[in-house]
């Protein structure tokens, strides 16, 4: 007898709260490299050498901005009920200890950055969640394609703009510029 394709089947879908309560109660760790994503639990692949030493430089450069009151890498966002995409690069603009007993929400949040290195299709599917969270402004660097894409104006699981930026241009946020050479590290 063939086993039956898993989207055949029934599948039990998770809330952010159940999330929660599975964390308090350890049965999920938060240093489990999952996320929530409509409702499903996301098994998340280890980001690759190029990646992780990506977001942390992302991450330091916006930080030496001093936008916002705080960056963050690798951080949960709560967006609905359905939705905990973990953010690889956020800044927010309360100050870090607004979020010692919540995670931030896309109204805390000024910009979203997600470092896509092989793992493009997931991180749109992540822009959705973002989106439906509020987030003002999300760019997805593209590190195979050598671009960054900038997300503006969520307007339900969509962005009412997508620009495409490639290694010889600029990007701006909050009255600061980057090359876009400078965030593909």
């Amino acid at each position: 007898m063939a086993r039956p394709e898993l989207r055949d089947l029934p599948l039990k879908r998770f809330t952010v709260d159940d999330v929660n309560r599975m964390v308090g109660a350890q049965c999920l760790d938060e240093q489990d490299r999952i996320e929530l994503v409509d409702g499903y639990l996301v098994a998340v692949p280890e980001p690759s050498a190029r990646a992780a030493y990506t977001r942390h430089e992302v991450a330091t450069r916006l930080e030496a901005t001093g936008i916002g009151a705080w960056v963050g890498q690798k951080r949960p966002i709560v967006a609905g009920t359905w939705d905990r995409p973990e953010a690889d690069v956020v800044v927010v603009t309360a100050p870090h200890a607004a979020f010692a007993a919540r995670h931030p929400t896309g109204a805390d949040v000024l910009l979203v950055v997600e470092i896509a290195d092989g793992t493009h299709a997931y991180k749109r599917t992540k822009a959705a969640a973002f989106a439906l969270a509020g987030v003002p402004t999300l760019w997805i660097v593209d590190l195979l394609n050598q671009r960054v894409e900038v997300y503006e104006r969520p307007r339900g699981a969509g962005w009412a703009t997508v620009r495409y930026f490639d290694e010889h241009d600029s990007v701006e946020l909050a009255g600061v510029t980057w090359t876009v050479a400078s965030l593909l590290a």
